[in-house]
């Protein structure tokens, strides 16, 4: 189990015992109050009865101060958060395990010992319910609050050595329940972290394009939906880059779409290790075309990483089988401020003009929306700004460019 699952799994155990135990908070005096009442207990044995009602509605109102503060106290600390839980639940079983003795060994006692019998029964399996999750906590339970009983019939009261061997047993029996509570349990919690799990990964495949690792087009969609209406409300700027790969078709034509797929892979990862920011987006967009998103960002600042992201490409080459794969790209750049009154389908056509200025421009270049026929950038020395389709080697690409 993984750190961050274990974690997980432990917080979930915390929540669960808080939640489960809820019913326990009154159970103590409601099951005292009917059994005082029920004997006249009240008259006959005032001070140990009233005090206590008094010891219960304090532990109550303890559990009541944890069940308010449990989820806090776990972010400031899980050992205190855990040891603040055992005292909620270890005092009042203290206190009805002495009240269970004295029922036993008291004086007057009789009429009230068969009810408190039964009563504990009751608390036991509501105890082993509650506490399954954590065996520890359910055993600790039961031992405490039966075990100081029988050894007082066999140490005060051997009379009553029959109901001696019915509460062995009964705790025979309540361990093998809690047993099969508690693997139940953690089963369902294995499972529901599986089906979680499950669900996180076809939510990846769902948004995730399965060739080159990024984002698909779907995806990208839905986060520029959010970052235009984020924009449109914060009036922040939002910068689009439409990237096509030149002459891709050329690509899978001469040497096959194994090798294609290779070169998308390329492009994809580059573009992984440009744009490095948590708002920045990278999708690929369609065949060949890729779209990078970038909140809060200038123009000018989107031109320089466009230019670039043009050069790092142009200048790499992909090894696909015994090949060298390289190319070049068009790049199209739209930027606006987002208005709710226009779709962020906006962004998209503007940066889809530029990027087809770009392409019949010459290719292998950048172009903006707000200049669509500006001054061609000019191209690293040696080379042309026409773009030069796939090449086996770095030889054969010099020779075209020259």
């Amino acid at each position: 189990m993984t750190p961050v699952l274990k974690a997980q799994f432990d917080e979930r155990l915390m929540r669960d015992l808080a939640e489960r135990s809820i019913p326990g908070i009154p159970a103590y005096i409601a099951a005292w109050s009917v059994i005082v009442f029920a004997t006249g207990f009240h008259h006959t044995h005032t001070a140990v009865a009233y005090s206590a009602w008094i010891g219960f509605f304090l532990v109550s109102a303890l559990r009541l101060i944890y069940q308010f503060t449990y989820q806090r106290l776990y972010r400031f600390s899980a050992a205190l958060n855990y040891g603040f839980f055992l005292i909620t639940v270890l005092i009042p079983v203290s206190l009805w395990s002495a009240l269970f003795i004295y029922c036993i060994v008291g004086p007057e006692t009789a009429d009230i010992r068969m009810l408190m019998v039964m009563a504990t029964a009751g608390l036991c399996s509501g105890a082993m319910t509650s506490f399954a999750p954590d065996r520890k906590i359910a055993i600790t339970y039961l031992m405490l609050i039966i075990l100081p009983a029988c050894v007082s019939i066999i140490v005060f009261k051997r009379e009553e050595s029959p109901l001696f061997y019915l509460m062995i047993t009964y705790i025979g029996f309540t361990l093998l329940q809690l047993s099969r509570g508690s693997r139940e349990y953690w089963s369902a919690l294995e499972n529901e972290a599986a089906l979680a799990k499950k669900t996180r990964q076809l939510e990846d495949i769902s948004k995730i394009d399965a060739l080159t690792g990024i984002y698909n087009r779907r995806h990208f969609n839905q986060i520029l939906d959010l970052e235009w209406k984020r924009g449109s409300r914060e009036k922040r700027l939002l910068t689009m880059i439409m990237l096509d790969i030149d002459h891709f078709k050329h690509i899978n034509d001469t040497y096959g779409h194994l090798a294609g797929d290779d070169y998308l892979k390329s492009v994809a990862a580059i573009l992984k290790g440009s744009f490095k920011r948590c708002t920045d987006v990278i999708a690929r967009y369609g065949g060949e075309e890729f779209a990078i998103l970038l909140p809060a960002t200038p123009l000018a600042d989107a031109i320089v990483l466009a230019e670039h992201l043009r050069k790092a490409i142009a200048s790499n080459a992909v090894k696909s089988g015994k090949k060298t794969l390289q190319a070049t790209v068009s790049l199209g750049i739209a930027s606006c401020v987002p208005d709710h009154r226009t779709p962020p389908e906006h962004l998209i056509g503007m940066a889809d003009k530029a990027l087809y200025v770009a392409k019949t421009a010459g290719r292998n270049q950048v172009r903006w929306n707000d200049q669509p026929r500006p001054a061609p950038i000019d191209p690293p020395e040696g080379t042309k700004k026409e773009s030069v389709p796939c090449r086996e080697s770095s030889s054969e690409i010099s020779a075209a460019v020259g």
